[in-house]
C-alpha cells in the first residue's frame, strides 16, 4: 500500500510538465499577441501622424493664400504653426520608427525584422 508521503512527489512528478508546457505556450501566444498589438497601434499611428502631415502642408497652403491675399499677419502666423506642425509630425515618425525597431516590431507593414 502507497502511505500519502509517497503520494505527493508522485503527483507533483505527474503535473508539473503538463503545467510548465502550457506557461511555455502562454508566453508564446502573449509574445505574439503583444507583437500583433504593438503592429496595430504603429498602423494607427502612422495613420494620425501622416494625417496631421498633410493637415500641416495644407495650412501652409492656407497661408500662404492669406499672405498672398493681403493678410500678411496672419499669412506669417498661419505659416509658422503650420512649419511647426509638419516638423513635429516628421520627427514624431522618425521617433516611433527608431522606438519600435528597437523593440522589435516591423516600422512598416509587412517588413520582416531580422532575429
Amino acid at each position: 500500500m502507497i502511505r500519502k508521503n509517497a503520494l505527493i512527489p508522485l503527483l507533483f512528478a505527474l503535473l508539473i510538465p503538463p503545467i510548465v508546457l502550457a506557461q511555455e505556450e502562454a508566453a508564446g501566444l502573449i509574445q505574439e499577441i503583444g507583437l500583433k498589438l504593438g503592429i496595430l497601434a504603429a498602423s494607427f499611428f502612422r495613420f494620425f501622424a501622416g494625417l496631421g502631415g498633410i493637415l500641416a502642408v495644407l495650412f501652409l497652403v492656407l497661408g500662404g493664400i492669406q499672405y498672398i491675399m493681403g493678410n500678411a499677419e496672419a499669412g506669417k502666423k498661419t505659416i509658422s504653426w503650420a512649419l511647426i506642425g509638419l516638423t513635429i509630425a516628421i520627427l514624431s515618425l522618425i521617433i516611433v520608427s527608431t522606438v519600435l525597431e528597437g523593440v522589435g516590431i516591423p516600422a512598416q507593414p509587412g517588413e520582416v525584422l531580422p532575429s
